[in-house]
Order: C-alpha cells, then sequence, then structure tokens
C-alpha cells in the first residue's frame, strides 16, 4: 500500500462492495506452467485431469464471450505449408493478418449503488481528492498490439479506473488476457491461507520474478553464454536480476543442438576467427569453468564436471577455380590470427584423401587444429546448470510481445515505431516489458527489464517487430535481416564410406560431409542458399530433394557412396542473415535498451562464449575490451554498409 490513508480507503471499499470483489474469486483462471514453486511448504497443485476440465471449461467459456477466440488461438500455426514450400509465420503477424479490432472500452462508469446512500459514495471521492473531472467517463483501449493502449509510464489518472466500485478492465496481449497483480485484499487474504493457492487459481505466483535487470529472449548456447557471462561479473546474490526466456526446454528443434557444423576456423573475418579460437580455447576448458562445486569434498565432484566429448578433427574446404582467390584470402587472415590450417593442391588432396574426386576442384583449406566437433547438448546443459547455480532464472514460455511507453522526450522528433488507423505516425516509445505466452495455457506473463537482449536465433527478426524495429519508419523501419531458413541433415549409412580419415567436408555447393561414430554413418546436409526446399504436405522435407539434389553432388564427390542407406533427417532451422551473412552484435542504436545476437549462420555455437563476454563488456565498459566487434553492429545495416563473410559468399549464402 503506498500510504495508511489509502490502505484504510481500501478496506472500507471493500468491506462496503464485498459482493462485487468476490466474482473474481470465482472466475476460473486457465492453468499456467506447473513447475514446482517455493513460496510456501504447501501448495495444491492440480493434477493432469483437473487441468484439462479447467482448460477446457476456459475455451468453451471464450467461445461464447470472444467470437475470435478460435481464430486467434486454435488456427494459429508457426508453419505453414505453400505451395510445397515452408513459410515461416509469427503470432503478430498471425494476429494482424486476421485483421481483428482492438474493443474499446469505458471506464469510470457511474455507478448505482444498491448497498450505500450516494452521498456514501461521494464522501469517499472527496477523501481521496479526486475532482468531478478526474471522475469522468474515458474510453482506453487495453489491447496491447494497439498502438493506442501506448501510455506513460506509470500510467496516468486518465487511463486507469478511478472510482473505487469500478473492476479494472482486462488487459490483453494478441487476445491473450494478461496476468497482472490481484487486489490487494486478495493479496491479504492468499498470505493468511494456511495451503496456499496453485498457479491455476493464483497466477501472478510463479518460481520466476516480476522484474529483471537483464531479460535474455532465447535460452540457447547464445543467450545462455550471455547470462553465464553476465552472471560471472556481478553475481545474482549483489542485487543482479538476470532471466531466460526459452520457448522450449527440450531444445528439440533448437539451432544450438541440431546444428552439424562444429567447431570451424575458417572464416574470412579477423573478429569471427577470433572468436572462434577463444570458444575453441572455452570448450577445451569447459570442465574446469563450468562444474559446479560442492560445500565439500566428496566422490561425487567427479561425475558433476561436463563432458562436451570434443572430437578434434580438420574442416576440409574445397574450392572451384572462382572461388580461390577468395578462399586463399581468407587463409591469409586466418594465418596472421594464429590458426593452423593448410592450403592443399588438387595432387596434395588426392594423395591425403584418396577417396575424393577432385575432378573440378583447383585447390583446398585444410584446418589442423582448434576444429572438430562436439556434443552440443551436454555443453547447453552443462552452462544452463552453471547459469542456475549463478542465480540465473529460466522462464519456460513465448515472447509474443513487448510492451511500450512513450516518451516526453522525444514528442517531437520525427521518429516513429508505427502508425494509428487513422494514418498517424506513432512516437517513438520505450520497450518496458515483455509478455509471454505461458506453455498450457491462454495467458500472459508480463516481465518488467530494463534491457531486453534477442539471441533467438531465427526468431530474432519477428521479435524485432514485436519491439517495434522495422514496424516503423525511417530507421525505425529498417528491421533485424535475420530469419530461419530451413535446412534438412540426413543419417547416412555406409559400409565403404571414407571411414576414420574423413574430416568435416564442405563442397563448393554447399553440401557437407561429417562422419558420425566409428561404425560407418555420416551426417550430410546441405547449407542454406536462401532458395526455398520443397515439402511435403506434412511440412516435411520431399523425398525428391534427396534423391535430385543431395545424392548426385555426394556420389559425385565420393564415389564410395555408391549405395547409401538414409537412416532419418532431422530439420535444422538456420539463422540466416540475408543481407550480408554477418553476425549482428550490440545495442539498437535509437531503442537503447534492446540489444541483439543474432545472424552466426548457423555458427552460434562456436561463437557463443566470446559474443557473451563481448556483450557483457559492451553493457558494463561502455565498449569492446578483448574482441572488437565493433563492424558486426546494426549501425552498418543503417548507413547501408555491408560486411560480408567470404565463406557464405563461397557457397551462396549472402
Amino acid at each position: 500500500f503506498t500510504s495508511t490513508r489509502e490502505t484504510k480507503m481500501l478496506l472500507l471499499r471493500n468491506l462496503c462492495k464485498v459482493d462485487l470483489r468476490s466474482k473474481v474469486l470465482a472466475q476460473v483462471s486457465p492453468p499456467v506452467c506447473r513447475l514446482s514453486r517455493n513460496y510456501s511448504d504447501e501448495v495444491k497443485e492440480p493434477t493432469a485431469i483437473e487441468t484439462k476440465e479447467t482448460n477446457d471449461k476456459v475455451i468453451k467459456e471464450e467461445e461464447k464471450t470472444s467470437p475470435n477466440f478460435i481464430q486467434i488461438h486454435q488456427e494459429y500455426k508457426s508453419e505453414i505449408v505453400v505451395d510445397n514450400h515452408l513459410a515461416f509465420e509469427s503470432r503478430l503477424e498471425h494476429y494482424k493478418k486476421l485483421g481483428i479490432k482492438a474493443e474499446v472500452k469505458v471506464i469510470n462508469v457511474p455507478d448505482e449503488p444498491n448497498t450505500n446512500p450516494a452521498i456514501f459514495d461521494k464522501a469517499l471521492d472527496v477523501i481521496k481528492g479526486q475532482t468531478e473531472s478526474a471522475l469522468a467517463p474515458r474510453y482506453i483501449v487495453t489491447e496491447n498490439a494497439d498502438h493506442r493502449s501506448i501510455t506513460t509510464f506509470p500510467a496516468d489518472n486518465n487511463v486507469t479506473v478511478q472510482r473505487w466500485h469500478e473492476e479494472e478492465p482486462e488487459e490483453t496481449t494478441l487476445g491473450f488476457p494478461v496476468i497482472r497483480p490481484p487486489h490487494p485484499l486478495e493479496r491479504v487474504k492468499e498470505t493468511m491461507k494456511i495451503t496456499k493457492s496453485s498457479r491455476a487459481d493464483y497466477p501472478w505466483i510463479q518460481d520466476f520474478k516480476q522484474h529483471y535487470d537483464i531479460l535474455i529472449i532465447g535460452g540457447g548456447l547464445v543467450g545462455s553464454f550471455i547470462a553465464y557471462e553476465f552472471a560471472n561479473r556481478m553475481e545474482v546474490k549483489n542485487g543482479m536480476k538476470i532471466g531466460v526466456v526459452e520457448m522450449d526446454p527440450t531444445y528439440r528443434r533448437s539451432l544450438s543442438t541440431t546444428s552439424p557444423l562444429g567447431l570451424r576456423m575458417q572464416h574470412s573475418l579477423p573478429e569471427n576467427v577470433e572468436m572462434s579460437l577463444y570458444g575453441a580455447d572455452f570448450i577445451r576448458n569447459a570442465g574446469r569453468k563450468l562444474a559446479i562445486p560442492f560445500d565439500e569434498v566428496s566422490d561425487d565432484d567427479y561425475f558433476n564436471i561436463p563432458n562436451i566429448k570434443f572430437q578434434p578433427h580438420g574442416h576440409l574446404t574445397l574450392a572451384r577455380e572462382d572461388q580461390m582467390q577468395d578462399l586463399m584470402d581468407s587463409h591469409e587472415v586466418q594465418r596472421m590470427s594464429g590458426v593452423q590450417s593448410a592450403m592443399l593442391t588438387p595432387k596434395q588432396i588426392e594423395m591425403r584423401f584418396p577417396w575424393l574426386n577432385t575432378q573440378d576442384i583447383a585447390g583446398a583449406c585444410l584446418g589442423l587444429e582448434s576444429e572438430g566437433w562436439f556434443d552440443s547438448w551436454n555443453l547447453l546443459q552443462a552452462v544452463k546448470l552453471k547459469n542456475i547455480h549463478q542465480g540465473v532464472d529460466y522462464i519456460h514460455g513465448e515472447m509474443i510481445y513487448c510492451k511500450k511507453h512513450s516518451l516526453d522526450a522525444v514528442a517531437k522528433t520525427s521518429l516513429s515505431m508505427g502508425t494509428y488507423e487513422d494514418g498517424s505516425h506513432v512516437k517513438l516509445g520505450r520497450n518496458f516489458e515483455a509478455h509471454v505466452l505461458l506453455p498450457d495455457s491462454q495467458q500472459v506473463y508480463p516481465l518488467h527489464f530494463s534491457t531486453c537482449i534477442m539471441a533467438g536465433g531465427g526468431y530474432t527478426g519477428d521479435m524485432g517487430r514485436m519491439a517495434g524495429i522495422g514496424e516503423g519508419y525511417g530507421v525505425l523501419g529498417v528491421e533485424i535481416p535475420v530469419e530461419r531458413k530451413r535446412g534438412y541433415v540426413y543419417n547416412v549409412h555406409c559400409k565403404t564410406g571414407p571411414g576414420l580419415n574423413c574430416p568435416l567436408t564442405m563442397d563448393p555447393t554447399g553440401v557437407f560431409l561429417r562422419r558420425e561414430g566409428h561404425m560407418g554413418d555420416y551426417l550430410v546436409g546441405k547449407l542454406p542458399d536462401g532458395q526455398d526446399i520443397p515439402v511435403n504436405m506434412h511440412g516435411d522435407v520431399d523425398p525428391d530433394y534427396w534423391e535430385q539434389e543431395i545424392l548426385p553432388t555426394l556420389q559425385g564427390r565420393v564415389d564410395r557412396f555408391a549405395s547409401p542407406t538414409v537412416m532419418g533427417s532431422h530439420a535444422v532451422d538456420y539463422d540466416f542473415n540475408y543481407y550480408d551473412g554477418s553476425p549482428i552484435i550490440g545495442m539498437h542504436p535509437y531503442i537503447s535498451n534492446m540489444l541483439m545476437a543474432c545472424g552466426f549462420n548457423g555458427l552460434g555455437a562456436q561463437m557463443a562464449p566470446a559474443v557473451g563476454r563481448a556483450l557483457m563488456e559492451l553493457f558494463f565498459d561502455d565498449g569492446y575490451c578483448t574482441i572488437d566487434l565493433s563492424r558486426f553492429a546494426f549501425d552498418r545495416i543503417l548507413n547501408g554498409i555491408a560486411v560480408k563473410e567470404k565463406s557464405c559468399q563461397m557457397f551462396s549464402r549472402a
């Protein structure tokens, strides 16, 4: 409570209007994620049957009250098949495509009290110091995706309920109800309960906090290493609150666990080489840096040392005659940065790898040190457990929008982050809340943040639009040029394959080959080149893609794959930077509390340690202290300056 007088007023209000408040407790609230919480010893959680019954009841009620419920919640699909090609769609794009107009609501509606005389109502308003003009009815919009809902922070009296008998109108984000703090009287009742309510009945209390100093969207290797470096620099126990939002805690479709590219040093930009070298050094010492200490010495310490199963093996990049100059230039940059690699002639390639066909090959570059592949799942789990031990919160949910408030300092500038329905421009605001859709729920939880770091891989472009980047005019109309590009990796078995003498081989066409184990298994795929891969009606890769695109190239390069057997395949959503193929790291120049770490083209796993350290330096030291990544800032896109990675150009990836 803000003051003693306000406390008395709230208690008096609820004693007089208990019947009006009781309906809040009678409403059925959708259940949210059932993670364990520690705010009380006795918490009655709903069973699976009770959860399903509650969800069904909520859906039926929503269908009665909202005609757009089915369109918003049940018809949404993140992946759509259009003309045998896969298209991705965010929830924000789906909501806009439906063309649903936000409902205008009325607040400060005059009441006709049945239990108290009207003079008593006026007396309460006079005691609170409210004038007739402040209590006049007003029209407001509570759908956060509608720009008319943007107000100051904190919201002034013109857009908030002022009459003591009136309920707050329901706030929504993309049609989902937003969880807000319950009424003070309900909070008092909750604290007095011996058996606390479950999250289905009291969703405001969760395992995570409501405010974070640093909120990271994306809990893969890049996002987790950013949290790791921030927690090492400023410990959570000293007051720094760090949260990581991840929509898929299983990481089944995460680029961090599905990318087959491993650890690679062969880049043309010195920044990429330096980041890869630091990543290799971190991986060598991961067992020491990511081990979680025990309170006392025991035999369990041995099992607490992470094992990422690093397999040292070089990468072999093949090049045609028209690609040789770029390959030699890249090798020179690598040599000056300390990378151990060697240029090979076609004859040297045949002598070292006799199973390779070098008919149209003019040369190759072979990594001799600090290259190979590792178990990215083990590395991800190790850094995640280390972060949790240091006090970082991992939040299971999907960010669907960023709420903004207006800025008086820029009210007279020409910066615009969108338009109203009448065509007028929406002035630049500040993002301050990430609205997270909780799993198995129809509710959105608002996470208040000071600084937000977008590290969602190929989803980062959509995240930027949720934050107003790419939705406005002028500089704010430039979007984050990162999108998901679907590729496929095939698990192939061939007894007559190259065997142990098989580096990760990259063909000039973008087709790659990697040995998997020691029993004749290989990973075969093709790097995304900007072209869509045909799929069937279920969204899976078309079988003809293997027969017509991958297999002929593989057999033409390696004659030992005369009769391979495809054991399976899995999809890989690369974070494709279609502007220049280089990472985007740093803060947005006009929305300074939004930072980006994306566009790694599938190599984010090896660069994650360096990216986390770089953003930590940028945040705490106002600049880069170790590896200067200034060229990867978002400013280059606004200025039309492309920083191209030649390895991407060689395989037609940029």
